[in-house]
């Protein structure tokens, strides 16, 4: 009888440990799509409204160039002066990368290791 008992037990204990990695592995599929639906939506999401901006940033740099060269009667200077602008915009980028890292790093780890 206790032989029996203990392999009824043991048993029930080899059902009941398949059934929780089932469950686990079930969970880690799901949390692994949670995770990548975040980062692919937010990606596009940040694709298209890059996109956009960009358009616009280029629409808004070429008229200014055309105002600065109608003002000083140069359209080369007017174009000169919006480029030496974009070029000192990109070397302060360039030396703050660092931190920039930093701060995206930190984003998107709270988005992957968020807990529910």
């Amino acid at each position: 009888m206790a032989f029996e008992e203990v392999r009824e037990t043991a048993e029930d204990i080899q059902q009941q440990t398949q059934e929780y990695l089932e469950q686990s592995e079930a969970y880690i599929k799901l949390k692994i799509f949670q995770v990548l639906m975040k980062i692919v939506i937010g990606s596009v999401q940040t694709l298209v409204l890059g996109l956009l901006c960009s358009i616009i940033f280029l629409l808004i740099s070429i008229g200014l160039a055309v105002y600065l060269g109608d003002i000083m009667e140069n359209s080369l200077a007017g174009y000169l002066i919006v480029a030496a602008a974009y070029l000192i915009i990109g070397i302060i980028l360039y030396l703050l990368r660092n931190s920039l890292n930093k701060k995206l790093i930190s984003r998107f780890s709270t988005i992957f290791f968020e807990q529910e």
